[in-house]
């Protein structure tokens, strides 16, 4: 049995959790159970149990993970963290004060990484910081973020009509990121995005439409809505140990991107074919000020068929199989 920790779901859970362990348990490649609370395992007859999943901490104090080490080695349990991002947040990150301190979350997430006895994480940059800081010994997975196009919220169909939409879907901790597009005259263009607290997307984008967060169950319809997507991103340390996954969004809904030219969107986009990618703001502001709707479904198209396979839920959960399997083959 595979066991995995879910205390909320938010869009890491969703996409790196319950999407792929949901979809191995309806193929019958799994036998899984959640739980809400980490020491909820111990209660369980780990006789049972042959790997135990958790999203980048366990939440507890040191003593805690130690106590909880010890058990899962005991019973022959393995732990595997799943990690999508860096954990020391910039001060920028709205999140960040609860991030700092002995206590704070990027402590809990080193107390657990070092604990691991396999990390999956989709950023090989990233990879490499984990096996030099933190846990040398651990198998370290490379496991993209995938998509699942069975869901609805994936639809390739455009409500757009006759206007090209640029649209941007990022979350509240990227008003930074933004920013390397606040030069160019939104006004002339249609534009949308989500309301966030803390950060004011709208306004920067001057949106012609501005939505209400969407639920993890439905947030991917607002690709429905645009024609291109932008992704933004500053080259910095915390950023080039992201994931491509708002590319790979746009993809699977035949959305064309403009990128900044970094990692992780560099290593996907190919430049003219499958997308733009933009080093500067004169060419943020050539890329949008040239796009037609036409341009925007021929770079659309061919980023479907770039992602459509490799980044298909079930080619990843085959990486994931090897992980969980590999407890089996040590017994």
């Amino acid at each position: 049995m595979t066991i995995i920790f879910i205390e909320t779901l938010h869009g890491v859970n969703y996409h790196r959790l319950l999407v792929p362990f949901l979809r191995m348990k309806d193929k019958g490649q799994i036998n899984l159970h959640v739980v809400s609370d980490p020491f909820e395992l111990l209660d369980f007859n780990l006789e049972h149990v042959d790997n135990f999943v958790v999203s980048r901490t366990l939440y507890a104090k040191i003593e805690g993970v130690k106590l909880f080490r010890t058990r899962l080695k005991e019973a022959g349990v393995k732990l595997i963290v799943d990690l999508d991002d860096y954990w020391e947040v910039r001060k920028s990150n709205p999140i960040y004060s609860k991030w700092q301190g002995q206590d704070g979350f990027g402590n809990a997430i080193k107390r657990t990484i070092r604990a691991a006895d396999e990390i999956w994480t989709p950023s090989t940059i990233l990879a490499k910081q984990i096996k030099l800081y933190l846990n040398p010994t651990a198998t370290i997975r490379i496991v993209p973020n995938g998509i699942n196009p069975d869901e609805d919220q994936w639809s390739t169909d455009k409500i757009t009509g006759k206007n090209l939409w640029f649209g941007y879907t990022g979350a509240s901790s990227h008003m930074e990121d933004i920013q390397e597009l606040a030069h160019i005259d939104w006004d002339k263009y249609q534009t949308l995005a989500v309301r966030m607290r803390h950060v004011d997307y709208e306004g920067l984008l001057k949106t012609n439409l501005t939505f209400d967060p969407f639920s993890i169950w439905e947030y991917g319809t607002l690709y429905q809505r645009m024609n291109v997507s932008l992704v933004p991103l500053r080259d910095n340390k915390f950023n080039r140990m992201k994931s491509s996954l708002k590319v790979v969004e746009a993809g699977f809904t035949k959305t064309a991107v403009i990128a900044s030219n970094v990692s992780p969107y560099k290593e996907l986009v190919e430049h003219g074919e499958t997308g733009i990618l933009c080093s500067s703001k004169l060419e943020w502001e050539d890329a949008v000020a040239s796009m037609t709707k036409k341009e925007a479904k021929r770079l659309g198209e061919n980023l479907y068929e770039r992602v459509r396979e490799e980044y298909h839920i079930d080619t990843i959960n085959e990486e994931r199989l090897k992980g969980l399997n590999h407890a089996l083959s040590n017994v």
